[in-house]
């Protein structure tokens, strides 16, 4: 009887660490995304067209955006953005190596952008400024934490993740 007694006690304290865990886990996003969701902050900029694509410059360097083939025939600066518009297939847009943007202000000024350059050129794309900016958060936050780097490194915004960055308390917490 006392075996009984000692595992279910094991198995309370476990779910108990569980749920702290979470809770943990659950705090560390939330204020990583208020972090990110600095209001009042936008840098002026402008979308020029390039031969194959498009760019703009934010505080940090150029954004460029176009489809695979543009994105890989650029030569690559360390503080250039690079995001690839898959808006007509996949209703996406992937800003690559993602993870290097750390300053909210620059990851705003590059969602911006983006809308701007979705105004420009519309498509059946359509996510949410402060959706982006939660994605964005959580892509950085798992890749500082080595979280499958493979997949976190890039942030896909597709209107498929709309409601699953909407929705994310929830799904964190409740789990």
């Amino acid at each position: 009887m006392n075996e009984i007694k000692r595992a279910r006690r094991i198995r309370r304290i476990a779910r108990r660490k569980r749920k702290q865990y979470r809770l943990v886990a659950f705090s560390s996003i939330l204020f990583i995304v208020s972090m990110s969701n600095v209001h009042g902050y936008h840098a002026d900029y402008e979308i020029l067209n390039d031969a194959n694509g498009a760019y703009a410059t934010y505080g940090n360097g150029n954004v460029y955006i176009g489809d695979e083939e543009y994105i890989d025939s650029l030569e690559k600066n360390n503080n250039d953005v690079y995001i690839i518009d898959e808006r007509e297939e996949l209703q996406n847009m992937k800003v690559l190596n993602s993870y290097r943007i750390t300053d909210s202000n620059y990851r705003r000024d590059i969602i911006n952008i983006m809308e701007d350059y979705e105004n420009r050129y519309p498509s059946e794309w359509d996510r949410s400024e402060e959706t982006m900016i939660t994605e964005w958060a959580v892509h950085n936050t798992l890749y500082g934490f080595n979280y499958q780097t493979d997949r976190t490194q890039d942030v896909d915004f597709e209107n498929t993740e709309e409601e699953q960055y909407k929705n994310l308390a929830l799904k964190i917490f409740f789990r």
